[in-house]
């Protein structure tokens, strides 16, 4: 069996604004560190890091 090469756009995993806009309040609300809760939303600290920093409407 031949294993499919992924490329970085087959890959990448898109967030829509409503997971956005609710993760990001989630945060907000949460007393736990960011790095927990992406976890527990199996997301990369990094993008809701830059979610936190976007302008609202963004």
């Amino acid at each position: 069996m031949t294993k499919r090469c992924l490329s970085m756009s087959d890959s990448r995993q898109r967030y829509n604004q409503t997971f956005k806009h609710e993760a990001v309040k989630y945060v907000q609300e949460q007393t736990k560190s960011l790095e927990h809760i992406a976890e527990e939303l199996n997301i990369s600290p990094g993008s809701l890091r830059n979610w936190l920093g976007e302008k609202p409407g963004v």
